[in-house]
């Protein structure tokens, strides 16, 4: 791991890039750094589901034809399905909002703003839904969370009991693949307050504050949010100037994000590392990280900073996070890394890829900025001009559109 000495000097020294750039901002030490959200409990979910297949298998036996395992996962499937369409079924209920909302998962197949929510359509239909949703500021927030994470497992444990109950051997296993996708819920993660367990056990803390205050977003940073991911930076920054202060620090990270968009990359990275530090929950110190390094990806493609001065940093937000679930993923980030080592054949196979997988409008723009640069420079700009046009339509006004077209001018 690195630290701003090891990039640059003495913390707060200015970079080597020159002129009036202000310094880049320190890493914290290793030490404070925690990876994203998932570590023991995620190494539970194989453990889980291996146990409940082989309880199956000895209790029921596999039917005959070697289809057991296959009525197996189509149980768990059905209960992970279930469970996320009660999960937005009950949104409204529960105080949560829709950010995003995928119809399948894989790459993209086509997008559209619909109610204000930017919806996109993918080829496997494993997954049904898959939604982003947001806590909303609402009085009584986590006994709403319990009532509703309790219905929806008792929904799941009652799916379950009847399929075992049905007499069929095929129903029989299905039901225990539902019954274990049931128990993987609630030990996956039982820490995170964010989780069923902590939903349903532990939604305050010792001195009686809710353990989702930081996940809690108003509307104006819901907004803001809806809009960015429709590609609408002008609505966001519209959202969050009329609306009145608020202290949350999902307000506070939505600030961030869109300073980044709008290229004032250095207070975007000092927000980033700010919220880092006050972040409890590791998926949220998880998503700070990797703004804090696209921001500095950005800075130096854009010569604020030099690549050697902040490539150290990068790296290392990258290896601390790259096991582990990242909200956004990593692919964008680790391409403008190879852009920046001058590795451009990886770097614009890596921004394909991170715009086909890009959870929203303004993600993909980037991705395809990334890769238009890349292009650039293996002398291919008449492709990168036909990417840089799509990433316009996508997210007018983007900062990393303006980089791409300055390394495209003659």
């Amino acid at each position: 791991m690195h630290t701003s000495e090891d990039a640059n000097g003495p913390a707060g020294q200015e970079p080597a890039a020159g002129g009036d750039t202000p310094p880049v901002p320190p890493l914290l030490p290793p030490g404070v750094i925690v990876p994203a959200g998932g570590g023991r409990a995620t190494r539970w979910v194989p453990l889980v589901v291996a146990g409940a297949a082989g309880v199956a298998a000895a209790v029921n036996g596999f039917p005959d034809g070697g289809n057991g395992p296959w009525w197996f996962l189509g149980g768990f499937a059905l209960g992970l399905n279930l469970s996320t369409l009660l999960f937005v079924a009950l949104a409204q209920p529960a105080g949560t909002g829709l950010l995003t909302l995928s119809v399948g998962v894989g790459p993209r197949l086509g997008s559209a703003v619909v109610r204000g929510v930017m919806v996109t359509l993918r080829p496997v239909p494993v997954l049904l839904l898959v939604p982003h949703l947001a806590f909303l500021d609402r009085p009584g927030l986590p006994r709403w969370m319990r009532l509703t994470t309790a219905a929806r497992l008792l929904v799941l444990v009652g799916v379950s009991a009847v399929l075992i109950a049905s007499g069929g051997d095929g129903l029989r296993l299905a039901g225990y693949g539902c019954a274990a996708f049931t128990v993987m819920l609630l030990v996956l993660n039982p820490r995170g307050a964010t989780s069923a367990w902590s939903l349903l056990f532990r939604p305050h803390r010792n001195d009686g504050t809710p353990r989702l205050a930081e996940w809690v977003f108003d509307p104006a940073s819901l907004a803001a949010v809806r809009a960015m991911s429709a590609g609408r930076l002008d609505e966001a920054r519209r959202a969050l100037d009329a609306a009145a202060p608020y202290a949350g620090q999902r307000r506070r990270a939505v600030t961030a994000v869109l300073a980044w968009a709008e290229g004032r990359l250095d207070e975007a990275a000092h927000q980033a590392m700010e919220l880092y530090a006050d972040s409890e929950a590791a998926e949220l110190k998880a998503a700070a990280l990797r703004l804090y390094a696209l921001t500095l990806a950005d800075g130096a493609a854009a010569g604020l900073w030099a690549p050697e001065v902040v490539l150290p940093q990068i790296g290392a937000v990258r290896t601390a996070l790259q096991s582990r679930p990242v909200p956004g993923g990593l692919s964008d980030l680790t391409a403008m890394e190879a852009l920046l080592r001058g590795d451009m054949a990886r770097a614009q196979r890596l921004a394909a890829g991170a715009a086909r997988v890009a959870p929203d409008a303004l993600g993909r723009a980037a991705a395809l900025a990334t890769r238009a640069m890349a292009l650039s420079l293996l002398r291919r700009p008449g492709k990168a001009q036909d990417l840089l046009a799509r990433a316009r339509e996508l997210t007018p006004g983007l900062h990393r559109i303006a980089v791409a077209e300055n390394r495209l001018r003659p």
